[in-house]
């Protein structure tokens, strides 16, 4: 029976949608994007409509054979613009006409998989043109432009998203960068309450704006707009004057006291930007990590879908939340809590509104469920923000208070002010007191009790300060302030915030400094050119071309209208825009081209050199004194095909002038090198050196190399030197392959007696052979005429194994130092975690005292060493013999051993008569 083909975006989803599908369902996923525009080419038609290729042959491939046999095919892709132009693209790719069911969902969950499932329709196209229309304009402003910014400036791109928010970045650095820091003066009082002091300010309003203290302020500035910025008293001896008469009366009179009722509305439900936002602020999490965890969580079908910018939930869902708040309110015996409404909150005038906004599918969820950390704090800070959306509000008591001095300056009053709240009802910050402290609901009401006062009460002085302030220049912009601001000025959409942030880091034009993003001298190069010479750089035309971008989307607009025009303003600005650009800029003369169109760059390893910006003409000359050097002749293409490849010709390389070595080679994934040889005796013309196959790996080939050390004969190394390393000697200009295979007989011949997998290879020093084991195993075996000294090896294995065991390590046995009497550890010529430096003394006996050894440093079991038994005769250490499990001394007394590992003394008549335990 044929089954039911149903394709979704992410692998990763596939497990968690065939949980919730019987056996009549195959779930494929088409990995993204099957079908894109090509990577190194605009991709554009005549038309400018777009030519697409295939990224993911054997997706399609799979997706093609599952879907001749289907019964039926379900596109299941992401319910937004970028999820209905895959969805298009498989139904294309496959061949499916109008054999094909659309499904949609925001929520994997079992629930919302069924509700998708009953509610079939086809791909709807605006939204299809509408994803295209934005392709091909990020496509045309990235191409065009970025072809300009890296021929003209050396800077590798700019965008149509991208450069409006490095933008931001730049231009609050040239803020933070011109400020100047105002020091001025506030002078503060403290009065004794009944559970402690509170303070009160003095008006400067009030006396700033009198005009009395003129001479005393700080000087008059304005900001970008040309509006004058608030001004400060800045004299220390006026402030002083009025603190002194102040503490000299000693007392306040208070002139006003009120106190109202003040409430504080929950914060919205996540949008994609305030979620990036407090994961930045209450988990330390960077754009990126937040997406990608989002997306795990939204693959599991724990959260909603995570790309939005609606912060109103649907009826379905706001029922779901505000019974779990009714019945969690009841557990406590409260009703309080719900809020008597459902709560509604303002969207960004660019918003679309496609998606609800991110919450829980299921608030019943045990969190502990979750096992990684990261994953369960981003969902628990989800799941208290959808809950505390459909909250009563917090209640404060707030208390204002205008206190009296006594005495005026220039017929003005001097006044000291000052406000304090008190929480009275929790409300939705019982949920979460981190919410309560994010950016969007920074309260600046002092956090201070003030007592019940009345009108004309005395109030004393305590105590007065002149507190020192500056002003402060703009904060620099964090990755989730940016990506608030990105959203408040319509630029972008919730599914590019993250690779915005990738490209400008990748170029780079931008760094993190403690989360606080600062710009790079390519950033601000890039802006300082840019700006004033393209439309796509201002902020209210990117809104405009959303905007547009929008209404194709809903059917009011085409791809058309809005795509040739814009591509012909943009030709328009680009040559605008070089003109420009090429009154800064030297030019030199193409050979080439016969044209002054080379300029100088620097590549990446700082090297000078000059290249022709004509339309194909590829032109380049190394730098000389800061002009070309024409002299310069360039690798020249041979007729000699790659050996190795066999795809491609090989290059002939250029002349050097402090040698005359030439090389053949091929490109950089083939990797083929070889030498070439002069012809003639003019060196006019060079042959293919004679080609040697590699006998060790019969792969690549052999290349002659020249050692540092000129009075050393040159060598022949395999081409694949990362993998084979094999070198060989030189012979008479050929490589020595006879001794190389001899040599290589040899060594691969003999087995490591210790580790069994590796060989024997041979070593000599001097008059010194030995062989030693190719792997780590450190196995080293005397040489006998050729050939390893198995016999002798063995014989020094037996008197290994009846020496101690190292108290330490366990690994390693006891043997005695040369220059010393003491007994070190034999893995004390190890490395690595091997290593042991275990040194015992030498007792009486000649042999390691390790009853003083175990003194010294403790009961061994303690430390994971071995529990060592002294022989009851000799007194001599025990050792386990592995072959009969019999304890044994140095000097041949045998026990048998308990179930503790000490020796079994009733037994020493009989040792045969009771078995090893």
């Amino acid at each position: 029976m044929s089954k039911t083909l149903l394709i979704v975006e992410s692998p990763n989803k596939i497990a968690t949608i065939k949980k919730y599908l019987g056996a009549d369902y195959i779930v494929k996923a088409s990995v993204g994007h099957i079908r894109d525009l090509p990577a190194t080419d605009m991709g554009l038609d005549e038309n400018l409509n777009p030519l697409y290729v295939d990224t993911k042959p054997d997706v399609i491939s799979s997706l093609r054979n599952s879907a001749k046999t289907a019964s039926q095919v379900i596109v299941m892709t992401d319910d937004d613009r970028e999820g209905e132009a895959i969805g298009w693209h498989i139904v294309e790719v496959l061949n499916l006409g109008d054999n094909y069911i659309r499904c949609a969902t925001n929520d994997l969950s079992k629930d919302g998989i069924h509700k998708a499932l009953n509610s079939p329709r086809k791909i709807n196209r605006n939204f299809v043109r509408a994803q295209e229309t934005r392709r091909v304009l990020d496509r045309l402003v990235g191409f065009k432009v970025s072809k300009v910014t890296n021929q003209l400036l050396s800077l590798p791109s700019a965008g149509r998203v991208q450069s409006p928010a490095l933008m931001l970045v730049v231009e609050r650095q040239e803020q933070i960068d011109k400020f100047g820091k105002i020091a001025y003066l506030e002078l503060e009082l403290t009065h004794p309450g009944e559970n402690g002091t509170w303070v009160s300010r003095l008006d400067t309003k009030r006396i700033i704006e009198s005009g009395i203290a003129e001479n005393y302020l700080s000087p008059l500035q304005y900001d970008d707009e040309n509006k004058p910025k608030p001004r400060h008293i800045a004299n220390a001896k006026f402030m002083n004057a009025i603190q002194n008469e102040v503490f000299r009366r000693g007392h306040l009179t208070v002139e006003n006291f009120s106190q109202t009722v003040s409430k504080t509305k929950s914060h919205p439900p996540f949008t994609t930007a305030l979620l990036l936002k407090s994961a930045s602020s209450t988990l330390n999490l960077s754009i990126t990590k937040t997406m990608d965890v989002a997306q795990k969580l939204f693959e599991k079908a724990l959260i909603t879908y995570h790309r939005t910018d609606s912060t109103n939930f649907e009826p379905d869902s706001i029922k779901l939340i505000r019974d779990f708040i009714s019945k969690w309110q009841e557990s406590k015996g409260s009703t309080k809590y719900l809020s008597p409404k459902v709560n509604r909150f303002k969207t960004g005038d660019s918003a679309q509104e496609g998606h609800e906004p991110i919450r829980p599918t299921n608030f019943n969820l045990d969190i502990n469920t979750i096992h990684d950390p990261i994953e369960r704090s981003l969902y628990q800070l989800i799941f208290c923000r959808a809950i505390a959306s459909q909250m009563s509000d917090a209640e404060f008591y707030k208390t204002e208070v205008v206190l009296d001095s006594g005495f005026a300056i220039g017929g003005i009053p001097v006044k000291f002010i000052t406000t304090g709240r008190v929480q009275t009802f929790d409300g939705w910050m019982v949920v979460n007191k981190e919410l309560a402290d994010l950016e969007e609901h920074n309260v600046k009401t002092l956090e201070q009790t003030i007592p019940d006062l009345f009108k004309d009460q005395s109030i004393q002085v305590l105590n007065s300060d002149v507190l020192k302030r500056q002003t402060k220049p703009p904060s620099r912009y964090t990755e989730a302030s940016l990506v608030t601001e990105l959203e408040r000025k319509g630029i972008g959409r919730p599914s590019t915030y993250a690779s915005i942030f990738k490209t400008l880091y990748s170029r780079p034009y931008i760094k993190t400094d403690n989360r606080f993003l600062s710009p790079l001298q390519n950033g601000k190069n890039l802006i300082a050119n840019l700006k004033g010479h393209f439309q796509f750089l201002d902020y209210g035309y990117t809104v405009s071309i959303e905007n547009e971008i929008d209404k194709v989307e809903a059917g009011h607009s085409s791809y058309e209208s809005i795509i040739p025009k814009i591509n012909a303003d943009l030709d328009l600005e680009i040559e605008s825009f070089k003109k420009a650009v090429k009154l800064n800029i030297r030019f030199c003369k193409c050979p080439n081209c016969d044209q002054e169109s080379m300029i100088q760059k620097t590549s990446t390893k700082k090297f000078k050199y000059w290249i022709c910006t004509t339309e194909k003409c590829e032109t380049s000359f190394p730098d000389e004194n800061n002009s070309p050097n024409y002299s310069y002749k360039p690798p020249e293409v041979s007729d000699y095909d790659c050996p190795k490849c066999k795809t491609q010709k090989l290059t002939l390389s250029k002349e050097k002038p402090n040698t005359s070595d030439r090389w053949y080679y091929c490109n950089k994934k083939c990797n083929f090198i070889a030498r070439a040889i002069p012809d003639n005796t003019q060196q006019s013309n060079f042959r293919l050196e004679s080609l040697h196959k590699c006998p060790a790996c019969n792969k690549d080939y052999l290349a002659k190399r020249r050692v540092n050390h000129k009075e050393l004969p040159p060598i022949w190394v395999c081409n694949d030197s990362k993998h084979c390393k094999t070198f060989i000697d030189d012979l008479n200009d050929k490589p020595d392959i006879e001794s190389f295979n001899r040599k290589y007989q040899r060594d691969h011949t003999h087995k490591c007696p210790k580790c069994k997998t590796g060989y024997l290879q041979y070593h000599s020093k001097g008059k010194d052979c030995w062989w030693s084991c190719s792997k780590k195993c450190q196995c080293n075996i005397s040489d006998d005429n050729g050939i390893p000294n198995f016999a002798d090896y063995e014989r020094k294995e037996a008197e290994k194994a009846l020496l101690m065991d190292c108290p330490n390590c366990e690994t390693g046995k006891l043997v005695l130092c040369q220059n010393k009497p003491k007994f070190r550890c034999s893995n004390s010529s190890a490395k690595g975690a091997r290593k042991c430096m275990t040194f015992i003394e030498m007792n009486k006996a000649g042999q390691p005292d390790l009853e003083k050894y175990l003194q010294n440093n403790g009961d061994n079991s303690s430390h994971g060493g071995l529990n060592y038994h002294l022989c009851p005769k000799c007194k001599t250490a025990l050792s386990m013999n592995k072959a009969t499990h019999l304890l044994t001394c140095l000097n041949g007394h045998e026990y048998h051993a308990r179930s503790d590992g000490s020796p079994d003394i009733d037994e020493l008549k009989n040792l045969q008569k009771k078995p090893y335990i």
